[in-house]
């Protein structure tokens, strides 16, 4: 089971901003019974096809191997533990 603390400590609260400026938010909702993590820019974007923008979520940049392995022991969502391990080592 998704624990949703721990997948939040790895996700930065602050989601930036999207291609074309717009402030970028945090979606989570259950999909067929299961938790998604998404960031989201809620504006209609043509080259999108006139649909909003949503994609993974933002890792937050200070975030430690420690930490992440961490919140994988605590149950963080699995496709957001592979993001963050991703993130972590590009700035390696």
């Amino acid at each position: 089971m998704t624990s949703i603390d721990a997948t939040m400590s790895l996700i930065d609260e602050d989601q930036g901003v999207c291609m074309d400026g717009h402030e970028c938010g945090l979606d989570v909702s259950a999909v067929t019974g299961e938790l998604r993590f998404s960031r989201v820019c809620p504006e209609l974007h043509p080259f999108f096809g006139d649909d909003v923008y949503v994609g993974p979520p933002l890792i937050r940049w200070d975030i430690t191997k420690a930490e992440i392995d961490d919140a994988a022991r605590r149950g963080a969502h699995p496709d957001i533990v592979e993001w963050a391990l991703s993130s972590w080592r590009d700035r390696q």
